[in-house]
């Protein structure tokens, strides 16, 4: 770090700076008393006590750790603090060259590798080293056998349905429109989507509020805080989707005596009293403990709070997209086994090798897509390497974005992401530790997949042909335009209902869409909510659907002269 001297400090930057001869000759003196307590005799030959005490002092950091790097360079690690000894004591040293292994050395017969021939059906798959002697291109190991590229597009197809599905039914409501959806006071529903601290009998202090609008404070700077498909911030603008207001509604009807006592509060830095939500209670501490656990219970509380450029998807879908894997799992299991022998160590990754690595083209990068499939190949990673996946959220940006994974099997290591997968089947991992299982489809070609898969025709129960366009993925041929619905039953379209030609078809929205038109909906917010209703088993006559969706609409709205009223 520096050389001192009686006259001058010297530093390896060339900068000279004066230096004090007591203090330095104080230094040199306490470095001989510690050699001396360890039983370190210094002596100069030919020098008196002055001259012993101006010799130079060498302020040094001590490597910490050393290791050696992906390319065989040593890196070492650094303590943070300086330490002082006598120049006369040092001497350079080079670092020693690691020792290159040989191939058959590395890949050793057994060794675990993963296939990176990105044309080979075995693409992805972890397998065992069979052969290592003749060099590199005579490497040997042996794979079972994947999907077919064809049933891999074919199962990403569905997936990537199942997401534009949740996407197009979820509706996001700004803080008014949720107020006057949920009929409550204004003050009241500022208070409970943010953090509402509150204590009860025992003086505990609990955050009861829904936390769906939160900030974080840094160098005088607000961060926004999102609650992952609940809430979401779009220039500026908090929204809301219909979870959230299905959750608040439920809130409020379980708990109505504290939303009354929230309507005449006035914060001023201090914590609510739950007593006073339970004014007619006989016993007002159990009350507060019950509303304390069911907050705690709820799903809102146990998810994470997220950066505002997130991408995720909600229970609902979750839930379609473990059935959609675990079916075609279930049936990739039942075919027959069939093994490969991939050559080359080119066409290998030794799993846990400093010196092999996946090439940077294979990775997903910054071109990771929600409901994207692939696996994680970190070997120091929280699942081993080679377990499958599918994208479930995209959090953050840049070099520190993290991707949520819901796995294909459990895996010890991974986690029920705070509710959001079945247990040991989710994980969170970097986005450089995450490799698509079609290597070669471009950020575009997914877009295109998942507009493919959004004029898809999607097959309900009642065997009906459904087209669902909204957005960006609405088609010119009368579907509707950001902000549009578009529903087409086979009914409708051929029968004496259906309309003109090139106009598009509203149908009776679903109860939780209300009867107002969908909100302009950013395309970066991926979300789910419940999916619409479908019919039931069996044919219905074009007549009976009519009257029915006409019977339905009568019982949402009201009679007319109800309406008239203001009812």
């Amino acid at each position: 770090v520096a050389v001192h001297t009686a006259a001058a400090t010297f530093t390896p930057s060339g900068r000279i700076a004066d230096a004090d001869a007591s203090e330095h000759a104080h230094l040199v003196w306490r470095l001989i008393e510690e050699w001396r307590k360890r039983g370190v005799a210094v002596d100069f030959d030919g020098g008196t006590e002055d001259e012993v005490l101006q010799q130079p002092i060498a302020e040094v950091r001590a490597v910490e750790t050393s290791s050696v790097d992906d390319e065989g360079r040593v890196r070492y690690t650094f303590k943070a603090t300086g330490e002082f000894c006598s120049l006369h004591l040092l001497r350079e040293e080079e670092a020693p060259r690691p020792e290159l292994q040989a191939i058959d050395h590395r890949f050793r017969v057994g060794a675990p590798v993963l296939c990176i021939a990105s044309e080979s059906e075995a693409f992805g798959e972890m397998g065992t080293v069979e052969k290592s002697a003749g060099g590199s291109k005579a490497v040997e190991a042996c794979f079972r056998l994947g999907r077919a590229r064809e049933e891999q597009e074919a199962l990403q197809s569905a997936i990537q349905q199942a997401v534009v599905r949740q996407h197009q039914t979820l509706r996001w409501w700004s803080l008014d429109e949720l107020t006057r959806e949920v009929s409550l006071n204004p003050h009241v529903v500022k208070q409970i989507l943010g953090s509402l601290m509150a204590r009860g009998g025992d003086n505990v202090r609990e955050d009861i509020g829904m936390n769906l609008v939160c900030e974080t404070w840094e160098d005088h700077v607000a961060t926004p805080l999102c609650l992952p498909t609940y809430s979401a911030r779009w220039k500026g603008t908090w929204m809301f989707s219909d979870l959230a207001v299905e959750a608040l509604r439920d809130y409020a009807s379980n708990f109505p005596g504290l939303f009354a006592a929230l309507r005449d509060r006035r914060p001023r830095g201090r914590d609510l009293d739950l007593r006073l939500a339970f004014p007619d209670s006989p016993d007002a501490d159990y009350a507060a403990r019950r509303l304390v656990k069911y907050c705690t219970m709820c799903p809102f509380k146990q998810l994470r709070l997220a950066n505002e450029d997130y991408m995720a998807l909600a229970a609902p879908a979750i839930t379609e997209v473990v059935r959609i894997v675990d079916e075609a799992n279930a049936m990739f299991e039942r075919q027959p086994l069939c093994m490969e022998r991939i050559v080359g160590v080119g066409n290998l990754y030794l799993v846990g090798d400093r010196r092999s690595r996946v090439p940077p083209g294979l990775l997903s990068g910054s071109s990771a897509r929600v409901g994207q499939r692939g696996l994680c190949v970190d070997p120091r990673g929280p699942v081993p390497c080679g377990v499958k996946g599918t994208v479930l959220g995209i959090y953050g940006s840049g070099e520190e974005q993290l991707l949520e994974l819901l796995l294909d099997e459990e895996t010890f290591g991974a986690t029920d992401l705070n509710g959001r997968t079945p247990p040991m089947r989710g994980v969170q991992v970097s986005v450089e530790s995450f490799m698509p299982h079609l290597p070669h489809a471009t950020g575009r070609e997914v877009d295109a997949s998942i507009a493919a898969a959004a004029a898809a025709p999607v097959r309900n129960r009642a065997g009906r042909s459904e087209t669902l366009a909204r957005g960006r993925w609405a088609n010119a041929n009368g579907a509707a335009a950001d902000g549009g619905q578009t529903f087409t039953s086979g009914s409708e379209a051929n029968g004496r209902h259906a309309p003109a030609a090139g106009t598009p078809s509203l149908g009776p929205p679903p109860p939780q869409w209300g009867a107002k038109a969908f909100p302009p909906l950013p395309s970066r917010l991926v979300g789910a909510s419940a999916t619409r209703s479908e019919a039931a088993e069996g044919d219905v006559s074009a007549d009976e659907e009519y009257w029915a969706s006409r019977f339905a609409e009568f019982l949402r709205l009201g009679s007319p002269q109800r309406r008239s009223q203001g009812a």
